[in-house]
Formats: structure tokens, sequence, C-alpha cells
């Protein structure tokens, strides 16, 4: 009988630093989608979306600058997934009415549909890029070049 080799190894130390920045991404939605994503409706959707693009661009450049050093402050980059979390959700969310509102009524609950799917998607091929990969830094960049392109 073969024996089969585990996928993941846990570290005590190494699996909790790392499951911390999932964490403080997913506290920051929640926050944000119940105290910043309502201001869309104050400020406007068009200047909500601007601002929530353009902190998570300067997010995505600061997680990308501090990776490509030799020393990493953990704390700072906890800080930058906090950060890039809570303007995420007033971006999905005004990207998400704004498809809708465009969208012929009949067709919207199938747009959301294949709005999710899609964003569902980027996070199975995230999985798949750090199993073979195992290396964020070329990710980082990647998502950083994606996202100035976006805003512009």
């Amino acid at each position: 009988m073969t024996k089969i080799k585990p996928l993941m190894i846990c570290d005590e130390n190494y699996d909790l630093k790392t499951s911390l920045f999932g964490v403080s991404y997913l506290f920051a939605l929640f926050v944000s989608n119940i105290f910043i994503t309502p201001f869309g409706d104050v400020l406007g959707r068009r200047r909500m979306n601007m601002l929530a693009c353009g902190m998570q661009t300067v997010c995505l450049l600061a997680i990308s600058l501090s990776l490509s050093t030799d020393k990493t402050n953990y704390y700072a980059m906890l800080a930058m997934t906090f950060s890039l979390g809570l303007f995420s959700a007033p971006r999905y969310n005004t990207s998400m009415i704004y498809a809708n509102e465009l969208s012929i009524p009949k067709y919207n609950k199938l747009l959301t549909f294949l709005m999710n799917i899609a964003l569902a998607s980027f996070g199975i091929a995230i999985g798949i890029y750090f199993y073979y990969v195992k290396s964020v830094v070329p990710l980082m960049y990647f998502l950083t070049v994606l996202h100035v392109y976006v805003t512009i």
C-alpha cells in the first residue's frame, strides 16, 4: 500500500501568521460592507468607485514594494492587507450595481450569477497559482499592474 503524501504540512507558528492575512482581509470586508459601502450613496457611486480603486492601488503598490525588499515588516503587511480588504467591498458592490443597472432587467440574475462565478474562479486560480508557484511576489506585481490599468 502506498502512503498518500499530505498536501499541506502544518506548522503552528507559520500557519497562524499566514491565516491572519486571510482573517484580516475577510474582517475588513465585513466592516467595509457595514460601514463604508453605504457612503457610496452619499458620495456618489462614481466617486466611491474611484476612491476605492485608488486606495486599492496604493495598498497593492505598498505590498508589492515591501515584498521586494529583504526586510518585510509583518505587521505593516497585515495592515496593508486589512486596508486592501477595507476598500475592496465598496468597489465590488458598486461595480456589480453598475453592471446590473446597465443590463436588461430580465438578465440581472444571470449577470449577478456570472459575476460571482468570475470572482470565485479568480479565487480558484489564486489557489492553483500558490500550489505550483509558492511565491507571492510575481502575483503581486501582476495584480498591481492590472489594478493600475483598470483604475486608469
